[in-house]
Parts: C-alpha cells; sequence; structure tokens
C-alpha cells in the first residue's frame, strides 16, 4: 500500500516543507518509516500520514540543534510493562516542554504474564518467541493512548533493553531463554531486533548491521547525546549465582560493551570534549551496595548475596573491570561534565560515581536514574519480607552507599533533565497510581551538577520558563 507524508511548520500542513510516499508491506510490518532531510535545525515541525481515505492525526517534532545553543531539555523514560498499569508518566510527559523523549529500554516486555491491572492483559497472552509474536506485542502497546500522545508530542531517541528481546539477554543467550521451548537463540533474537526497529523510530548508524543501535545524537556546542547498548552489542554472560562474590568479578574481566563499542566510546567522550557529554545507558552503572545484610536476613535473597554482599550481576556491578577502566579513563583523560542516563531498577536515584565508592574519591561523573513507567517497583521485588522491610532496605542503601545522594524505592514516572552551559539539572516527577489512568503527579526532587565541578548538589530552584518555549501540545 502507498502511504504519503507530509511535513510543514504549521499544524494544519497546508504549506509542507516536505512531502512524500512510502510503500507500506507486510516485508516490515505494514510500518513506514519517513527519514527525511534538507530540515532547518532546531525547528518545530508537523507531519501526518494518508493511506487510501484514512488520514493520520497530525504529529509534532522537533530537529536537533545545530551551532550556538543555549537550553536542551530532555524527558527521560524505562521500563514500561503493559499488563502492570497504566502509562500515566507517558501521558504526563507528553504535556511537558522538553525537547527529546529519551527512553532506555523495556519499551515492550516480552512475558506472558497474567495482567495485575483489569483489561491490561499482554497481546498475545504468553510469552515471546518468534517475529509475529513481537510484531503482535509492538502492535498492542502502540494501540495505547498514552503512548501515541508521547509519540504525538516529541521526537524519542530510543535504545533496547533485555525485556525488549528477552529477560537477563547478553550478547550470546538470556537467564529466560529455553532452546528446548524458544527455539534458537539467534532466531529469537533476530525476530525481537527486527519487530523493535520496524516499531520504533530509530535511524541505524549502519543499516548493514541492524544488531548495531550505539550512536550518537548532536545537540549543537551545548552536548552530545551518546547512547549505549550495554545489552546485546558486547555483553559477555552474566556471573551466575555462584560466582557473585566481588573478588570473583574482578578477576572474571567480564565486558559489558566489547572492544568495538568501548574504543568508540571513549572517541565519543574525547570528541566531545567542552561539552555536555549525556550518555543514554540501560543498567545503573554506580556501584551500589544495597543487600549488604545481616547473616539473618541472607535467606531471604540468596540469588543476590555472594560473601555477604548483595551483587546485581546484571548492572555495571556484575562488570566491575569494565565500569572501573572507564571511571579511569574518565579521570585520566580529563573528560569533564558526563551526566549518566540509566534506567532499568524500576527506582529514583542521584548518584556520584567515584573510583572509590566507599571512600572520599575523585567524582568522574555524576549518574541520573530514572523511575519505571510501570514494571514493578525497586522496593516490591528485593524488600525482605520482615517486618519494617522496607525501612531496613531504605536505612542499608543509605548506609552503605555514601556516593549516592538521592533515591526513591517506590514510585513509577520519569525524568526530565535541564542542560544550560552552566549546570545540568534533574527533576524526578513520580506518578500517583498506574492502577487507574491519568491521575495526578508530583515533584519527588531535584539536583544539579555545576560546570566543572561534577558533584551533586541540591537544586533549590524550580526549572525557569524556557526563553524559546516548545510551542503548546497538539
Amino acid at each position: 500500500m502507498t502511504v504519503r507524508w507530509r511535513v510543514a511548520t504549521t499544524t494544519d500542513l497546508s504549506a509542507p516543507v516536505a512531502q512524500g510516499e512510502s510503500i507500506a508491506s507486510p516485508e516490515h510490518d505494514f510500518c513506514v518509516k519517513a527519514d527525511v532531510r534538507g530540515l532547518a535545525p532546531w525547528t518545530t515541525y508537523y507531519f501526518g500520514f494518508e493511506c487510501g481515505n484514512e488520514v493520520s492525526p497530525v504529529g509534532r517534532t522537533r530537529t536537533a540543534p545545530a551551532g550556538a545553543t543555549g537550553n536542551i531539555r530532555l524527558g527521560v523514560v524505562s521500563c514500561a510493562s503493559f499488563s502492570r498499569g497504566f502509562f500515566n508518566a507517558y501521558s504526563h510527559l507528553a504535556e511537558r516542554d522538553v525537547d527529546l523523549v529519551v527512553h532506555l529500554g523495556d519499551y515492550v516486555y516480552e512475558d506472558g504474564r497474567r495482567p495485575k491491572v483489569a483489561g491490561r492483559a499482554h497481546e498475545p497472552p504468553s510469552r515471546l518467541r518468534s517475529l509475529q509474536d513481537y510484531r503482535t506485542r509492538h502492535a498492542q502497546y502502540r494501540r495505547d493512548p498514552d503512548l501515541q500522545r508521547l509519540h504525538q508530542q516529541h521526537p524519542l531517541v530510543a535504545v533496547w533493553d533485555d525485556h525488549d528481546i528477552v529477560g537477563n539477554a547478553w550478547s550470546g543467550g538470556a537467564a529466560k531463554h529455553d532452546p528446548a521451548t524458544d527455539g534458537t537463540w539467534a532466531d529469537r533474537r533476530a525476530a525481537a531486533v527486527q519487530a523493535y526497529l520496524e516499531w520504533l523510530p530509530v535511524r541505524l548508524p549502519d543499516p548493514d548491521r541492524p544488531d548495531r543501535i550505539f550512536r550518537t545524537i548532536g545537540l549543537g556546542d551545548l552536548a552530545q547525546l551518546v547512547m549505549l547498548d550495554t545489552r546485546l552489542a558486547g555483553r559477555e554472560r552474566p556471573a551466575k549465582a555462584g560466582e557473585r562474590a566481588i573478588a570473583t568479578l574482578e578477576e572474571g574481566g567480564r565486558s559489558l560493551l566489547g572492544a568495538e563499542q568501548r574504543t568508540w566510546l571513549r572517541q565519543e567522550l574525547l570528541a566531545g570534549a567542552g561539552k555536555w557529554s549525556l550518555l543514554g545507558n540501560q543498567v545503573v552503572m554506580a556501584p551500589l551496595r544495597a543487600l549488604q545484610l545481616p547473616d539473618l536476613l541472607h535467606r531471604f535473597v540468596p540469588n543476590l548475596v555472594a560473601g555477604g554482599v548483595g551483587v546485581n550481576s546484571d548492572q555495571w556491578d556484575g562488570y566491575p573491570a569494565e565500569r572501573r577502566s572507564l571511571f579511569e579513563f574518565l579521570a585520566g583523560e580529563q573528560v569533564a561534565d558526563t551526566v549518566v542516563l540509566s534506567g532499568d531498577l524500576h527506582s529514583s536515584w542521584a548518584a556520584e560515581l567515584t573510583l572509590q565508592p566507599k571512600e572520599e574519591g575523585e567524582v568522574v561523573g555524576v549518574e541520573l536514574v530514572a523511575p519505571g513507567v510501570t514494571a514493578p517497583s525497586f522496593a516490591a521485588e528485593v524488600t525482605p519480607p520482615v517486618p519494617f522491610g522496607r525501612a531496613l532496605l531504605r536505612r542499608l542503601i543509605a548506609r552503605q552507599n555514601p556516593h549516592v545522594r538521592y533515591f526513591d524505592l517506590e514510585h513509577h514516572g520519569y525524568l526530565v533533565v535541564d542542560v544550560v552551559e552552566e549546570r545540568a539539572q534533574a527533576e524526578w516527577w513520580h506518578v500517583d497510581t498506574v492502577a487507574r489512568r491519568r491521575r495526578g503527579e508530583r515533584r519527588a526532587a531535584r539536583w544539579q551538577v555545576r560546570r566543572g565541578e561534577p558533584k551533586l548538589v541540591p537544586a533549590v530552584a524550580e526549572l525557569p520558563p524556557r526563553q524559546v518555549p516548545h510551542p503548546a501540545p497538539l
């Protein structure tokens, strides 16, 4: 089928600045992408599609800046399980004045669990295995009105995480992949990647290598957005439960990025010297000793504890040699003003990245972690089943992680990051509930990092109104 598209500077699309036709075919699940060139930088455009007698709603997007750029404002999200609740975070973020939404993974979930909220059963109702399974799940997500609203209002830059493929995935397999029932890993991975790239607005840096999704988006002379792939590109098998002692992980030298991406990342950081480097990173980078529990409580979390120390081997904690190498590079090369944006942990965090996290050490960057959109909260998943378990967990985290300046383990929502020359400021916004559609939200915290001083400080003032605001939502 022929799909016609138009791009214009007005909402009625009456005077298009670009237009054309694309073919929607079953080869790509009838998805169409129009990669429009020749547009002006740092400009709001409107677009729409027509196919036969069908006319789409009008969408709004924005091109990236070039040259002098005074301000960038990003929305950051991750971890949206359809079956676990309503996408209220997307709905609120759609109305915010941001230039770009950064999605850090788990855009869809591959599981077939029973829904926790009425009317939110996954399609298909079983876990995803085939290309058609993954396509059906993506199509279901894109029928959700809150997710449609987000895509209608803002451009989106995305990378996948494990649930976009398979839970606890790595380059050569996944903990939750069973070849006896799920088929070969190569076929399942290829199916998930193909459906993801069909349905998500991703421009590949190398079309001949669809598995390569790490890339850099320039944001004028102010910043660069460096999107990593810590899931498929180079991740070696995570350590298993019996290997999780910290010494063993150090000796193993497991790679999270892979040699190609590691070299590329360092080149991008050096090339961006003088700018803010915003790293879109799926899994949490800061060391988290959240579960250094008394012996009495070890039996409640045996899969995380080794030698008395809780290690989530799926995060950078499971690849400490890789992390130490990156931190030493940031310190040695004096690559200043690095802000890591992370998801995956279903909770909100602000942490300083230091070479010696348990001591007063050199801070080489900061990490801002977005809460999950609907996925079960960190507290819900790991709280010890003892009286006052959540209070105990919060106390243990605060005591054992002095480099963590803020955390909230329970709420869903999104993150807003505002960047100007002298500082980057983050605001965490939490929604009241995911059990019902479109309830209230509140600002939970404000933190900032100043240019040339990579330490987190409380932000007293609210984000100011923009001097050149994005046009009102459609």
